[in-house]
């Protein structure tokens, strides 16, 4: 039987994207996705083996999109550290743009999930080893000074991650909206403005 000419597909895709970050992979079910795409639920039978095939599908088109944004903030024009501080950037952005899902990715992971942690293997390399070449044209242009990488990834990563996903953590786990701060200060430590400062903070500390 040949599938339907329609895009049903990708409503079912773009359902599971936004109910994912609230019930994470564990939670998910295929009868909330048809209801939030409003679609019946024997259709996934045209386009998916079963939920493992639609989660794998779903979380790659997640990851190629985040992937295409890091990518697309690399340029010839600029300087390497000039590019490796927009990439952490852009990577900050999206954690905290994401946090909901990051966190109930990460829970996935700590519980076994294996439809997840095959994904993470597959791909989490990947802006990992972009930041790694970046790291190594700076260094070139002695932009950084010459230490191992693996002593300049971790805290640069940290830079972009920790923040967003503690505020996840007190949101979920101890009912603050943000942070157990004074509103604007909460705000603020989650703004574009404070992403760029944590990593200017970190590079600061490599300079060459």
């Amino acid at each position: 039987m040949s599938r339907p000419s329609n895009n049903t597909n990708q409503a079912l895709l773009q359902a599971g994207r936004k109910l994912l970050p609230k019930y994470g992979v564990s939670g998910l079910t295929l009868r909330l996705v048809a209801t939030k795409a409003k679609v019946n639920l024997g259709m996934f039978n045209y386009y998916f083996k079963n939920k493992n095939d639609f989660i794998e599908q779903m979380l790659q088109e997640i990851y190629e999109d985040f992937f295409l944004k890091l990518k697309m903030d690399i340029a010839q024009e600029k300087s390497p550290l000039t590019n490796l501080k927009d990439v952490l950037f852009v990577l900050g952005q999206w954690i905290r743009d994401n946090r909901e899902l990051v966190f109930s990715l990460m829970k996935d992971v700590l519980n076994g999930d294996k439809t997840v942690i095959r994904y993470v293997q597959k791909n989490f390399h990947r802006h990992l080893f972009m930041i790694n070449d970046l790291i190594n044209d700076a260094k070139k242009g002695h932009e950084i000074r010459d230490t191992h990488n693996y002593n300049i990834i971790p805290p640069l990563m940290a830079s972009t991650a920790v923040i967003p996903i503690l505020a996840e953590v007190f949101r979920r786990q101890l009912g603050f909206s943000i942070l157990p701060i004074p509103g604007k200060l909460a705000s603020d430590i989650l703004s574009d403005k404070s992403i760029k400062e944590r990593i200017d903070c970190l590079i600061q500390g490599f300079h060459h």
